[in-house]
């Protein structure tokens, strides 16, 4: 028999190592049973941080629906710009938590990571996609414009993650 090595991450993404060296079918179902177990727990770890990155994105929308909401003129939140704020924040790192959601002054959605006063990472996005963000995470400093098409470009990828690795 041939041990073949089962590699899972838990939820703070640490990988389990695990074996199907079990003498009998059943104790080498183990391994599949737990990955099947884990992944559930994944699931709805997800599941519940979408919920709420969706509640507080809504929130923001209410508080930011009527022109000059700020005081200072600001447009209406866009709701295209909503819809593609709430693809986009399901493409970053679980770590990083949940964004704080606002509106910038022209209507588009901005989303805001401020894990310390030198590890800040702030996304608007477009009502097109596009992504314009700015990072500054301890002595690095980056700031780019990216089209979201799916899955973080990797510019942007490389500063979530940065940011995420405490």
């Amino acid at each position: 028999m041939t041990a073949t090595a089962l590699t899972i991450a838990n939820a703070s993404g640490s990988p389990w190592w695990g074996t199907d060296r079990g003498a009998t079918d059943e104790a080498q179902a183990v391994p599949l049973h737990v990955i099947a177990v884990a992944g559930s727990y994944l699931e709805a770890e997800y599941g519940q941080r979408i919920q709420e990155c969706r509640l507080a994105l809504s929130e923001a929308v209410e508080e930011c629906s009527v022109p000059d909401w700020d005081g200072y003129r600001a447009a209406p939140a866009n709701p295209l710009s909503a819809a593609w704020a709430e693809k986009v924040v399901t493409v970053f790192p679980a770590s990083l938590g949940i964004p704080h959601f606002s509106f910038d002054s022209d209507g588009e959605a901005l989303l805001e990571w401020i894990v310390a006063k030198d590890r800040v990472l702030s996304v608007s996005v477009g009502t097109d996609g596009e992504l314009r963000y700015a990072a500054r995470i301890s002595g690095f400093k980056r700031t780019g414009i990216e089209v979201f098409a799916d899955a973080l470009p990797a510019g942007l990828a490389e500063t979530a993650l940065r940011l995420a690795c405490r």
